[in-house]
């Protein structure tokens, strides 16, 4: 669970949190169903740079694939990797394309206006196109 500013606070109710854990790497999915579409799941270390909504005009994170894609029909998942600072947020793709996603921090406006955000590593899956699995 990301932690956020939105005002109320606490959860009080016991909740259940699914997760997926994949290896990083590249590759190609060779069953049928899959129409041999090409993935590529990555750790991206960030710039260091601030990374925010507010931020954005300057200091978008690109993230570059390692698996080369053939088009721009690629569907792209991205989190946070770290959760540095205390505002929390949530990674937002902006861009995808063949070649790289483009990433920012989307954090609430529910304290106040300002969505800066320090710089956070992200994880990243990403599909050349749709399959079913």
């Amino acid at each position: 669970m990301d932690r956020c500013e939105a005002k109320g606070g606490a959860v009080t109710a016991a909740e259940t949190l699914g997760y997926i854990a994949i290896t990083p790497g590249t590759g190609e999915c060779k069953k049928t169903s899959c129409y041999n579409e090409k993935f590529d799941v990555q750790h991206a270390l960030t710039s260091g740079k601030n990374m925010g909504w507010d931020d954005r005009e300057s200091n978008l994170e690109v993230v570059t694939f390692a698996e080369k894609f053939e088009n721009n029909n690629v569907i792209a998942v991205a989190s946070k990797s770290t959760r540095a600072g205390n505002n929390g947020g949530w990674m937002r793709i902006l861009d995808a394309n063949k070649k790289s996603v483009t990433v920012v921090v989307d954090e609430d406006t529910s304290k106040d206006e300002e969505r800066k955000h320090i710089s956070e590593d992200v994880g990243i899956i990403a599909f050349q196109g749709p399959f079913i699995f």
